[in-house]
């Protein structure tokens, strides 16, 4: 399958992902079973967002979620940057439960570092607290 598409995800939702690249990164680490994915039908009022990498598949007309502009990236849209940095964090403060404030901080960094892994903003993070 060339291009974005959706599988089906939980309780009636769907997955987006920007290519086949991006699925399989997303199955290295959660265990799903291959599924046939549907094209992406686009709907005016709804920004997607790829689940591997967080870049955005879809330009909006006029979103409902975002009140400006749809950012083109967003790290928490991505499971696998949000499972990486959640993993450092509970590893460095022993719980995977995060604060504002430390979310705050990481949104702030990612935002100036486009497609920064998981890792190495959640050792971003780290050290802006300390």
């Amino acid at each position: 399958m060339k291009g974005a598409f959706l599988i089906p995800g939980e309780q009636e939702s769907a997955i987006a992902f920007c290519d086949l690249g991006c699925y399989n990164v997303y199955t290295f680490y959660v265990d799903i079973k291959p599924m046939m994915g549907k094209k992406l039908k686009p709907n005016p009022n709804v920004c997607y967002y790829c689940i591997a990498c967080g870049r955005r598949i879809y330009k909006t007309i006029d979103c409902m979620i975002h009140e400006d502009k749809c950012p083109d990236w967003l790290w928490y849209s991505s499971y696998t940057i949000m499972s990486d940095f959640l993993d450092i964090i509970e590893e460095e403060t022993g719980s995977r439960d995060c604060s504002s404030q430390i979310y705050n901080i990481a949104d702030r960094i990612a935002k100036v570092n486009n497609n920064i892994s998981g890792l190495d903003l959640a050792m971003m993070t780290l050290d802006a607290l300390s």
